[in-house]
């Protein structure tokens, strides 16, 4: 398996160990590395909304809210993270490392004003969630991406407040 995949824009190119794609190529995450002054120029590519290419696959970044994270390596290398703020931390959406449902559970209990239990994590993720498989590669903070998935509300607060209250009528859920 390779540990690195080449990025590449008007003739520029650096290295990714870790990237987080939609299936309609849109870049929400990517882990850039390289000679200072090429890291640049790709990060203000990217940040300008401008097409990449990673892998061979033309990507653009997934919104305006980018973060950016750098830290020099030292040798003449720099190392730097882009992210979509939103899809991490967002309240419509968020990206889910894994079938992680309590996280999923996390991300809906914070928005919404009905109590939930963690034991629903289940039964909330089939109901109120349309996920989307994202394409992956690499690891962040040694977890690895072959399963990640962007999750969508499906319902408005009002729906899932009631929807929960149905389920606790209907002994779906206790």
């Amino acid at each position: 398996m390779n540990k690195y995949i080449e990025i590449s824009s008007v003739g520029l190119s650096c290295y990714t160990d870790s990237y987080i794609i939609s299936e309609d190529n849109f870049l929400f995450y990517i882990s850039l590395f390289g000679r200072p002054a090429l890291i640049k120029a790709m990060t203000a590519t990217i940040l300008a909304g401008k097409s990449v290419y990673v892998g061979g696959r033309m990507v653009a970044k997934a919104s305006n809210k980018a973060e950016t994270f750098t830290q020099n390596l030292g040798g003449g290398l720099v190392h730097k993270v882009i992210l979509s703020s939103e899809h991490f931390k967002g309240s419509d959406a968020r990206i889910i490392i894994g079938k992680d449902r309590e996280l999923a559970f996390l991300f809906l209990d914070s928005i919404v004003s009905t109590p939930l239990k963690k034991e629903w994590a289940d039964w909330l993720w089939g109901k109120v969630f349309e996920p989307e498989p994202l394409r992956c590669f690499g690891s962040i903070g040694g977890q690895y991406l072959s399963e990640t998935w962007l999750i969508r509300l499906t319902k408005t607060i009002d729906e899932i407040d009631e929807l929960v209250l149905d389920g606790l009528k209907s002994s779906q859920i206790n």
